[in-house]
């Protein structure tokens, strides 16, 4: 009807029917913007094909959602470097402090002072319980729970040696695994 009648813009309908083909015609396009809120079409109003600009996209979809795929890329970065700070800040001086713990309490443990080795002395050496417990989350304190279990079984505290053994995660190596399961048994078998 908008077409035939009043399309309440400046043109009656069929001046801007003529005004359409002769845009087309004249290799400019012809274009018409329709007001229509909803599904209802209110107005047809002619527009110059002077001020039409097209903007060509290869990819609409990044088009669409460019805020959404940046701001996913910047959150899998912050993720990224907060991993990586984290583990350059406070797992690798965490992990060179136990190491550095362990290796005094093994020299104790080396010259046979169960007791030094288990609970640590004087000159501030940090026994293996406690290198157990606060560094629980290193390879360091893991192998700690592992001398403390040796300490007590060489205490003849066979409860308390299987205890640690049992806390202390086997790996796949060919030296500690096979001890650690050697220890387990013959504290087990003093328990009972």
């Amino acid at each position: 009807d908008l077409l035939n009648y009043d399309t309440y813009d400046t043109f009656t309908g069929c001046d801007l029917k003529k005004q359409i083909v002769k845009d087309y015609y004249t290799n400019k396009g012809g274009y018409i913007y329709i007001n229509r809120p909803g599904t209802k079409v209110r107005s047809l109003h002619y527009v110059d094909p002077d001020v039409i600009t097209f903007m060509y996209n290869e990819d609409p979809i990044f088009k669409k959602y460019k805020k959404q795929i940046f701001g996913c890329l910047i959150a899998v970065l912050v993720v990224i470097c907060g991993v990586m700070l984290y583990k350059q800040m406070i797992v690798k001086p965490r992990v060179e402090k136990a190491n550095n713990a362990i290796a005094k309490a093994q020299n104790l443990f080396n010259e046979q002072q169960w007791e030094k080795a288990l609970k640590g002395d004087s000159t501030g050496v940090q026994g293996f319980i406690a290198i157990a417990e606060e560094y629980s989350s290193t390879d360091a304190g893991n192998l700690a729970n592992l001398y403390a279990g040796l300490c007590y079984a060489k205490l003849e505290k066979w409860q308390e040696s299987v205890n640690y053994l049992e806390k202390f995660e086997t790996s796949d190596d060919v030296m500690i695994s096979p001890l650690s399961m050697m220890a387990a048994g013959d504290a087990y078998a003093n328990v009972n």
